[in-house]
């Protein structure tokens, strides 16, 4: 076998140790092959986070779009709310008015 000290650049790089001696070329087709293989399960990783990555923002947007909805039906709430609340101080100085008017009619009496 030829020698297995790996130079500089390849001690930085992500490859496997290539034999640079080797005289059939076995280890330096091995490192090849486990490099490939590498490659193609991170491309395979990589293509699986994606997948996950689009049903998140998916999910997110289905999410917002409820938020949205659930935002607009407490506005409507609210309006009704608003509503009901003038509707019965309304009524309230009707009545306050009526017995207003029914003491000062029994003063006068």
């Amino acid at each position: 076998f030829g020698s297995k000290r790996m130079t500089k650049f390849e001690s930085r790089s992500k490859k496997a140790p290539i034999a640079i001696n080797d005289r059939d070329g076995t280890v330096k087709r091995e490192a090849e092959e486990e490099n490939d293989s590498m490659v193609n399960e991170l491309k395979e990783k990589l293509e699986e986070a994606e997948g996950k990555v689009q049903k998140l923002i998916k999910i997110g947007a289905e999410k917002q779009a409820r938020i949205e909805n659930l935002e607009d039906r407490i506005e409507c709430l609210e309006a009704i709310v608003d509503q009901k609340h003038d509707f019965l101080k309304e009524k309230q100085t009707e009545e306050l008015e009526k017995s207003v008017q029914i003491l000062a009619e029994e003063n006068m009496e």
